[in-house]
């Protein structure tokens, strides 16, 4: 074999090396914004006024979230829906047994429950409170700590956990 043509020989396996290498790299890329474009972020939220306390979820990614399952715990106690933790603290809190009439929920915790893309639900709204009572939840929410945990994950099986609203990409 002539000189030139190992040359020739080499330099088109160099080129198909680079050419493959190029593509695997381009490919990468495509499944980054695949995913990307559908890329859900839940966050948990809480606001109050002078009357009215509402804990909500919403969505503030770019695609929809597919939840997986959301816990919630306080202290030792671990609670599947959120009427469960409402009501345990209602019968457990003098303050809140005696002021809270007025309650409405709203449950996410089914599986394979969607949110879309910018959708925001209230999961508990209580209206129609004394400042007090306002007081004592945000006491429970941010004192005690009311421990919210949410895996949820993407159209293309992208998961990722949102515990108290700090967020963990799940394998």
């Amino acid at each position: 074999m002539k000189t030139s043509d190992r040359i020739l020989a080499i330099s088109a396996i160099f080129v198909s090396a680079c050419a493959l290498a190029v593509s695997i790299y381009q490919t990468r890329i495509l499944s980054m914004e695949k995913d990307a474009a559908v890329w859900p972020y839940l966050r948990v939220a809480t606001s109050w006024t002078d009357q009215q306390f509402i804990l909500s979820v919403s969505n503030d990614g770019i695609g929809p979230a597919i939840i997986q399952d959301v816990t919630y715990k306080l202290g030792d106690s671990t609670f599947y829906m959120i009427h469960q933790v409402a009501r345990y603290l209602i019968e457990q809190d003098t303050v809140l047994k005696n002021n809270v009439d007025n309650i409405s929920y709203s449950n996410i915790e089914s599986e394979g429950t969607a949110m879309r893309a910018g959708e925001s639900t209230k999961i508990l709204h209580i209206s129609n409170v004394p400042n007090k009572v306002i007081k004592r939840i945000q006491d429970y929410m941010y004192t005690e700590k009311i421990k919210i945990k949410i895996d949820y994950c993407s159209i293309y099986n992208k998961c990722w956990r949102n515990q108290d609203n700090e967020m963990l990409e799940l394998d």
